[in-house]
């Protein structure tokens, strides 16, 4: 509930604000199978209510697991999603369908790349709402 409450009172207050123009919001992709699904209903629930302001332009970004080699916790993790993304590249969508399925078959990310994902979302008319893959394409788009 923090997220959606956050979220709101800020898109409030940034409504109010003429010289801001583009509201980017990092929810979270429902790969996860053992979050609590509150968490995923609450980031859903900002989602719709920053896609109700006309004030501004909403970009969404959903990745799944975030990952960053400072954070030295997070490279097992990383290293065990790449490698099952990698063996079930061929199979990706009947996996995925699977309970548990898109935990294996969705990519994890840099941080670094959701940040570029940011800007050139920012930057550009890009709006909406974008997946992992989304999110890589955004992060490979040349300002």
């Amino acid at each position: 509930m923090m997220n959606r409450d956050t979220v709101m009172t800020i898109a409030d207050q940034v409504a109010k604000l003429s010289s801001i123009r583009s509201f980017t919001y990092i929810s979270a992709s429902d790969v996860f199978p053992l979050i609590d699904p509150r968490y995923i209903t609450t980031k859903r629930e900002a989602e719709r209510y920053l896609f109700r302001h006309d004030e501004f332009k909403t970009i969404v970004l959903r990745p799944g697991f975030m990952y960053n080699h400072q954070r030295p916790s997070s490279v097992p993790i990383t290293g065990a999603l790449q490698f099952l993304n990698a063996v079930t590249s061929p199979f990706k969508k009947g996996i995925a369908s699977l309970p548990g399925g898109k935990l294996i078959t969705t990519p994890p990310l840099q941080t670094d790349e959701v940040a570029r994902a940011v800007i050139t979302s920012i930057e550009t008319e890009e709006h909406g709402i974008f997946d992992v893959e989304g999110i890589e394409r955004l992060s490979r788009v040349t300002i």
